[in-house]
């Protein structure tokens, strides 16, 4: 069970190679300022009365040390609702897919190939090898939409001017 000055969220075994990486063993704590740091503050609050914390042994979870606020004393501010966590997640998720397409970006400005791109991310972050189609299907699909919503406005057809 992990401290009041502690949360846990349930991720991808890969999510918690990638901020373990990042931000050093757990607990981790994010750095004053950081967008997750934010998110998390807006999202903690008091926990019930009859709160008992319940986790799947099984299950992987990301430790993560609640920062002080003056708004929210992470003493008695400690607690996630199931949605909370829920969104919180999300948003974990969200923030490794834009480190890792702006990554990805970055090494393809520099010259290299896609596959080459992703397997230097994997190695960068020691993630194991078998999340590369995970990877390359989600850069494929976010190039796509991206390449898709550029070129939306572009080819849009325009209407004729009535001459009444």
């Amino acid at each position: 069970m992990p401290s009041p000055m502690t949360i846990k969220i349930k991720c991808e075994p890969h999510i918690i190679t990638f901020f373990t990486r990042i931000f050093g063993e757990m607990p981790i704590s994010l750095p004053k300022g950081h967008v997750l740091g934010y998110v998390l503050r807006h999202l903690l609050d008091r926990p019930p009365k009859d709160h008992v914390e319940k986790y799947d042994e099984g299950a992987n979870f990301l430790e993560i040390r609640i920062p002080f606020n003056d708004e929210k004393n992470p003493l008695y501010n400690f607690y996630l609702s199931e949605q909370s966590k829920r969104i919180f997640a999300d948003r974990i998720e969200r923030e490794f897919k834009l480190m890792f397409r702006e990554d990805i970006n970055v090494s393809r400005l520099a010259g290299l190939k896609k596959k080459d791109a992703i397997y230097l991310f994997i190695d960068k972050y020691d993630l194991s090898p078998d999340i590369f189609d995970r990877l390359i299907k989600d850069y494929q699909r976010n190039y796509h939409l991206r390449r898709y919503y550029r070129t939306k406005n572009v080819q849009k057809p325009r209407r004729k001017k009535s001459s009444v």
